[in-house]
């Protein structure tokens, strides 16, 4: 017989598996036979119960008993698209019905052959007339369905889900139903039979999974409805009917002495799974417990007897009993409301609501009275909530509450079960959590005891009895701005055209020698494919553009010709830096700055394990290296993002730089939201001469998170820069400059302090409210496989490359969108209005806005990827049939970028007609005008790969444009390159736009100084300028489709070239000052 569907691991009796293996056809046959001997043995109606609960109780001592919101995370980070909590209940009965379906005709056919069971091989031929599977050697499983094109998963993806007893679960509650019915019963499921189903249902599961998600993405929906879930399901697999049993007793409890101890042989294993998973005595158990009390559920001290500890458990399982029993009966009420004749799925999900009202997070967090006001509020982090699991306390407790039942009452469907037991764990950590914060708001008798638990609870159930239904209403953000449409001026040309090899573009973005070797040395370290950054301006005021891409193969300061193409004079322009080894250090973020306010642009390189390289430019093509002086230091760091600008309005350009953890010395990030131990950002007073003051310890922005990136804006309109940082692995920072050198962290109360692994920070202006908006890149990750034994928050995060390869990441993007009160801005508000499309927006890094087709609104470019070492990803195909049919990555390696058009006040995805959705490992981006014809040009540069120029084939579009550049007053308070200063427009009554003139931003990029707006058919202009000292000039009726050039308290001049004398002179003194 041919292997169907099951991956040949032993020992699993499949008969086309194991003579497939290589073993003799005998030797299956015995072993089935086998089989069903042992159930001719014993008939028992509760055999193929034992038989499921066994194969659930060996899965989850093998590889962890997942609680429900671990499972239900892992099938939301599955292909991106969360399950709605309909869409969840509409997969268990969809797999219900088919393992009925699949059960009754396996068993048919079983009788026909006069067998006692249902063996393996009768169940596989009946799930082979549903689905079939082969594996490749490559790991791909091809999944193929009656009368459809074959579809394909990494085996990895099956072997995961396999792991969660999803299908089991499915299964023992369908046999739960055959117990609970007088209607006449299937034969009994042999052990092999069962793992045949198992597989079966997996396999239907995870395919309607994906054409779920790439349905609810063509839909732009953020969960995936139950509609949506079912019509996948029926697209691969019939509707089987309604094969429920038709009489079932409505004393159910009572109905079965099989079924009556179903549930406590379930929890026998369940307790046994974690004693087995986590391996430790009943001693060490109770020790432990009273630690992780003290350290981290209640963080309150208890008294050091053992009469004082026996007294605190014995009062915690007192309270966990009078809450379960309280959940049951809540449980069972919604149930007999609903005419269930058992407790279901969604009767456990309304009592934990009624009793403990929470909502869970990204991070399974539980957010417990999230509608309260918020000093009612608690938050119970995930870790603490996975190590009190692992005591077992919640089965337990559980068990002991249905012995207590009186009788009739219904009993819990499985899925019931674990959605009751994990509210029991919740209700665990929370009440020792909130009798801990009663102990501790005493002034004596700081110690807990059985009365701190006692009062805990009646707190609990009084906020849960005052639990408003909804949140408070919140003021609702502006929407996005959009331009009208003008379809008479439209192309059917694409957007962007790959014009790299035409023009001479030549960078290949490689990792340095340095960490090359670091990589191969550490092999569990945090991520070290950050890439290199890229930076955008005229460096030698010859009127074009140069960029300058850095990589550890050596930086490239490209020189824009204006005849089409770019020259290299990196080596002559003194740039060329190396290691005392002769090798290219490992660079991060270039910055072009005038940094002296000589009117000449300076260079900043930020290097990880080297010194911050800053260099003085002496002509427009010749620097000389001054960082001996600068002061930046950098060795023995992970330095990364930076952005200059004028945080003290003192005329001359500051520094912040950002620092990403410091695992060279072997810190790695813990399980904790907020991880803040790593080494501080570092902000650098600019004194003028290009020396620098190290002011971070006064100023107070010695932020500690992994920085990603930085940038700066000014959120209040009160004239002081303030800054924000993106943090991987744990919260964001926002600095609120007070002025007077001194800033103050309000990330918290801006709702921006988020905890993610985030990218990005792009700047714009979307809903034209006056107001800075921030869109920050995020991936939200799962990493399955690691295996933490009572985490804490102090636990490292494992980053072991086998469980790293089968990681899985979430889109997880944040666009905070500004709110403003009679002109006062008053806080920001989490946009929705952005398009999902087919692609995802995936390992995301850059981000940023510009207005690519000059209608006078801002549209979104975003690059994806993250690298080729195969440690954190898989590839796999959504059709074997050919090319045609695409790619989906499922490992986020070489993804497409991601291009939204602003357009009815949405974000839309317009990737697939942008042009701009090459696929690579992107990292940072750059927009300028390369060839001089108003619109916006993109440089990208990719993580060990070429760069990518990208042509914008916007002037076919006939729409108008300005181009403007500030020159400041240092002598009035203004830095020379006008960073800081923001521009606004308006054109008519329909347009208006405004941009801020920035030192770096979105992810190790930096765009030019000149600010660039897109004007649609607007003739004329009007202009105002704030500058960086808060002085304002206003300009009226400017033409546009040119390029201007404002100098502070001047007019409005044509922005000519810089004349050969006017660029200043080569000096010899490289601190020199004019």
């Amino acid at each position: 017989m041919s292997r169907f569907f099951l991956r040949c691991q032993a020992p699993i009796y499949v008969l086309g598996c194991l003579v497939g293996a290589g073993l003799a056809s005998a030797e299956v046959v015995s072993q089935a036979a086998a089989e069903v001997r042992a159930v001719e043995s014993d008939p028992t109606p509760g055999y193929s119960a034992q038989i499921i609960l066994e194969s659930i109780g060996a899965l989850e001592a093998e590889r962890d008993a997942k609680c429900n919101s671990t499972a239900s995370r892992f099938e939301d980070f599955l292909f991106g698209t969360p399950l709605s909590d309909a869409a969840r209940l509409e997969k268990t009965r969809l797999q219900k019905a088919l393992v009925r379906a699949l059960w009754f005709k396996a068993s048919a056919e079983a009788r026909k052959s006069g067998d006692a069971a249902v063996t393996a091989a009768v169940m596989e031929e009946q799930c082979a007339q549903v689905v079939r599977s082969r594996e490749s050697s490559d790991g791909i499983l091809e999944i193929s369905f009656q009368g459809r094109p074959p579809l394909a998963i990494p085996a990895r993806r099956r072997e995961q889900y396999g792991s969660i007893a999803f299908s089991l679960r499915a299964i023992l509650a369908v046999q739960q139903e055959f117990l609970l019915s007088s209607d006449r019963s299937p034969l009994a499921l042999t052990p092999s039979a069962t793992r045949v189903l198992q597989e079966t249902i997996d396999l239907v599961t995870l395919t309607s999974l994906m054409a779920a998600d790439e349905a609810s993405r063509a839909a732009n929906e953020f969960e995936v409805p139950a509609g949506r879930l079912g019509d996948a399901w029926l697209g691969f697999v019939p509707d089987p009917g309604d094969s429920r049993p038709t009489k079932i007793f409505a004393d159910s409890y009572q109905a079965n002495p099989a079924e009556k101890y179903l549930l406590n042989e379930m929890i026998d294993q369940k307790t046994a799974a974690y004693r087995a998973y986590n391996d430790l005595s009943e001693r060490k158990t109770r020790a432990l417990f009273v630690t992780n009390t003290v350290r981290f559920y209640a963080r309150a001290k208890i008294a050091r007897n053992a009469a004082a500890r026996s007294k605190i458990i014995a009062g915690v399982n007192l309270q966990l009993d009078v809450f379960s029993q309280q959940l049951l009966a809540a449980a069972e009420e919604a149930a007999r409301g609903r005419g269930h004749l058992l407790v279901r799925a969604d009767d456990a999900a309304d009592a934990v609501e009624k009793l403990l009202p929470q909502e869970i997070d990204e991070f399974e967090d539980v957010h417990v009275f999230p509608n309260s006001p918020p000093h009612e509020r608690v938050l119970l982090e995930s870790y603490d909530c996975d190590s009190f699991r692992d005591f077992g306390a919640h089965w337990l407790s559980l068990k002991r509450a249905l012995a207590k039942r009186s009788e009739p009452a219904l009993s819990l469907d499985p899925f019931a079960a674990e959605i009751v037991a994990e509210a029991i764990s919740q209700y665990g950590v929370l009440l020792l959590r909130v009798a801990g914060g009663i102990v501790n708001q005493r002034t004596e008798k700081l110690l807990l005891g059985p009365g701190d638990l006692s009062a805990g609870a009646s707190v609990i159930a009084q906020r849960a009895k005052a639990h408003p239904e909804e949140a408070p209403k919140l003021s609702r953000a502006a929407g996005i701005a959009s331009a009208p449409r003008t379809p008479a001026s439209e192309t059917s040309k694409v957007f962007f055209t790959d014009i790299t090899e035409e023009v001479g573009l030549d960078f290949d973005h490689r990792s340095s020698k340095w960490l090359g070797e670091f990589r191969h040395k550490q092999v569990k370290t945090p991520p070290t494919f950050s890439g290199g950054g890229v930076a955008a301006d005229d460096v030698d005021g010859d009127g074009h553009t140069d960029v300058l891409l850095v990589g550890g193969a050596g930086n490239a300061l490209l020189m824009n010709t204006g005849g089409g193409n770019f020259v290299d004079i990196t080596a002559a322009a003194g740039l060329d830096n190396r290691r005392e080894d002769g090798s290219f250090g490992e660079p991060r973020q270039p910055i072009i700055a005038d940094f002296d306010n000589d009117g000449l642009p300076d260079i900043l390189i930020t290097y990880v394990d080297d010194d911050h390289r800053l260099y003085r430019n002496l002509g427009g093509r010749r620097f000389v290296d001054v960082t001996a002086i600068a002061g930046l230091g950098g060795k023995g760091l992970i330095g990364g993002p930076a952005a200059a600008f004028d945080f003290d309005r003192d005329g001359l350009l500051d520094l912040y730089i950002g620092y990403f953890g410091d695992y060279l010395h072997g810190d790695f990030p813990a399980q904790e939201r907020d991880n803040h131990e790593a080494l501080p950002n570092r902000l650098f007073r600019n004194l003028g001469g290009m020396r620098f003051e190290d002011v971070t310890e006064k100023s107070g922005t010695g932020d500690r998170g992994w920085a990603q990136a930085v940038s700066h804006l000014d959120v209040d309109g009160d004239g002081w820069q303030d800054i924000v940082v993106a943090n991987d692995y744990g919260l964001n920072a926002f600095f609120l400059n007070r002025g007077e050198g001194r800033f103050e962290n309000l990330a918290e109360d801006l709702g921006m302090s988020k905890a993610l692994h985030s990218m990005n920070v792009g700047v714009t202006d979307i809903n034209a409210d006056g107001f800075p908006d921030i869109y920050i890149s995020n991936i939200a990750t799962l990493v399955k496989d690691n295996k933490y034994t009572f985490p804490d928050v102090s636990t490292p995060l494992d980053f072991d490359l086998k469980a790293m390869s089968g990681m899985l990441v979430k889109e997880a993007d944040t666009f905070f969108v500004s709110d403003s009160v009679n002109g006062q801005f008053s806080g920001y508000t989490i946009s929705k209005d952005i398009e999902r499309g087919a692609t995802s927006t995936g390992w995301a890094w850059d981000a940023e806005f510009f207005d690519f087709d000059h209608d006078g609104d801002d549209d979104l470019y975003l690059v994806n990827g993250t690298n080729d070492y195969n440690a954190f990803s898989m590839i796999y195909r959504n059709s074997v049939e050919g090319e045609d049919a695409g790619a989906v990555l499922l490992s986020h390696s070489r993804e497409s970028n991601v291009f939204f058009l602003n357009d009815e006040a949405r974000l839309k995805n317009r990737s697939g007609e942008s042009g701009a959705d090459f696929t690579g490992n992107s990292r940072s981006t750059a927009y300028f005008d390369f060839d001089s014809d108003g619109d916006l040009d993109i440089v990208v540069n990719n993580f060990h790969g070429p760069a990518t120029l990208l042509r914008n084939n916007s002037e076919e579009r006939g729409r108008r444009w300005l181009k403007i550049k500030l020159v400041g007053d240092p002598a009035k308070g203004s830095n020379r390159d006008g960073i800081g200063a923001r521009i606004e427009i308006r054109a008519g009554e329909a347009l208006e736009n405004s941009r801020i003139v920035q030192g770096g931003s979105g992810y190790l990029s930096l765009n030019p100084k000149q600010q660039h707006f897109g004007l649609a058919d607007a003739e004329f202009a009007d202009l105002r300028v704030v500058w960086p000292n808060g002085e304002e000039q206003e300009f009226a009726r400017v033409a546009t489709n040119h390029a201007y050039t404002i100098s502070q308290g001047s007019s409005i001049k044509p922005a000519d070239p810089l004349s050969p004398d006017s660029r200043g002179a080569p000096r010899g003194s490289p601190g020199g000052s004019d």
